[in-house]
């Protein structure tokens, strides 16, 4: 996103009303009260921090940013800057438990994030950009578009963790937007099936190292509602996926699985057999979390 200008006034605030007005928030509103932090639970948020690391913010900005994030054990972050200033910044004002991994920049000098709880995450071994090579191209097409898939512009950044004996990958995407151009539209569409298609055929892969994908982040999604073009593409792969889940059932036992909190608003379902989340925050909870992860000191 193109930086904001500076605004034309000083806002000033206290912090700490500022931080019990945020607090008390969750108390007044049920409908959006995020879940207490617990062993059998993971929470996990994903926010764009519109130009991170290009703005100038104050310190106590950062802080009220670092209490929401501190409200979850695993935050994508979208929208941090090739400059590093704003992350490590809300990074410094969490508990000292809390560690940050990111990647590289790519479009729009833009970079994605994790911070998590290494009290009840672990980070595993797989973790670097989602780059299709030039033959699987050719496969991310969609009725009525015209123009050729050419990559992604702002790469989605792949992260898997464990939360007890549940081992998931993130996909942390920044989808392209461009202009309501139709030629923007169709790049925006085909980068959408591209990670429904990448995570349902990585699902599906036997050497998969992590098969439990959960594509999450800014999607650039106009209405999370079926109709709308990256919509269609963003949950094309579920039908098949959800038939392969069934079978998969029948056959071996109970897996893990993950819901929403009455806390997240309306969003797509799924893209891979995990659940692709494009909220400002959304929380998810996993029954087996908490069994068999060891607390680490702060």
């Amino acid at each position: 996103m193109p930086p904001f200008p500076k605004p034309r006034f000083a806002y000033e605030y206290d912090l700490g009303r500022e931080l019990a007005a945020l607090r008390a928030y969750t108390k007044q509103k049920p409908d959006r009260k995020i879940p207490r932090k617990a062993a059998d639970r993971l929470l996990l948020a994903t926010w764009n921090i519109a130009n991170l690391g290009v703005q100038d913010r104050l310190d106590t900005d950062y802080a009220l940013i670092a209490e929401m994030v501190g409200w979850f054990d695993l935050a994508a972050i979208q929208e941090v800057n090739d400059d590093l200033r704003g992350i490590e910044a809300i990074h410094a004002k969490l508990p000292a438990r809390y560690d940050l991994l990111f990647s590289d920049s790519s479009g729009n000098q833009e970079r994605q994030a994790f911070l998590y709880d290494t009290r009840k995450v672990t980070r595993l071994k797989e973790v670097g950009r989602l780059s299709l090579p030039p033959s699987d191209l050719a496969s991310i097409k969609i009725p009525g578009a015209t123009t050729p898939f050419p990559g992604f512009d702002r790469g989605p950044y792949l992260g898997s963790f464990a939360c007890g004996s549940f081992r998931f990958a993130l996909l942390n995407v920044h989808l392209f937007y461009g202009s309501p151009d139709p030629a923007d539209v169709d790049r925006r569409t085909l980068e959408t099936f591209a990670v429904a298609w990448w995570a349902d055929r990585k699902h599906r892969d036997t050497r998969s190292y992590v098969p439990e994908i959960v594509p999450l982040g800014d999607f650039n999604l106009p209405k999370a509602e079926p109709g709308d073009p990256i919509y269609k593409a963003l949950v094309s792969a579920a039908s098949t996926s959800r038939r392969t889940v069934r079978r998969s059932a029948r056959r071996s036992p109970p897996t893990p699985t993950t819901t929403r909190s009455p806390s997240s608003p309306a969003r797509p379902t799924t893209a891979s057999r995990g659940r692709a989340m494009s909220s400002t925050s959304t929380a998810l909870s996993s029954r087996t979390c908490g069994s068999s992860v060891p607390a680490r000191r702060s």
